[in-house]
């Protein structure tokens, strides 16, 4: 079962409950069923529900997307809201991660730390190995956990 934290992003926009999920890597070329059942795997891990900044809760992502961009005006408002703060932020790294543009040891450590614990909570047969493997990040995405 995974295990789910709390998250907010930087901006403060939506903070949602987190459900942490690890895809195996494929060892073949997936065919089309594989593709369509990875999709509908990916998905159904990602339904979890949260609350945006205004305390409104939503029961998954696509509820909140539709309450904040389904029509084109609250698209258009949203997006300029988003540029909006945009516009405000340093045009550096320090600014674009929000006052974290330097990363130090014991932010390294306590990160791996909490991604090992998810990591042997997925692949339990694995936790022997993870001592021998690094983990990647395969993309960058900036949450604030409180675990």
């Amino acid at each position: 079962m995974p295990q789910h934290h709390s998250a907010i992003c930087p901006s403060g926009v939506l903070r949602i409950q987190l459900s942490c999920s690890w895809v195996a890597p494929l060892l073949k070329a997936p065919s089309e069923s594989d593709t369509v059942r990875s999709r509908t795997r990916v998905r159904a891990s990602m339904e979890v529900g949260g609350l945006d900044s205004e305390g409104r809760q939503f029961k998954n992502a696509d509820e909140m997307w539709t309450e904040h961009v389904g029509d084109p005006t609250k698209k258009t408002e949203w997006y300029r809201q988003g540029v909006g703060y945009w516009e405000g932020v340093e045009a550096s790294v320090d600014g674009v991660l929000g006052g974290y543009g330097h990363v130090n040891d014991a932010d390294i450590k306590g990160s791996e730390a909490f991604l090992n614990i998810l990591l042997s909570e997925r692949f339990p047969k694995a936790s022997a190995a993870t001592s021998q493997r690094h983990l990647v990040a395969l993309g960058t995405l900036s949450l604030f956990l409180s675990v």
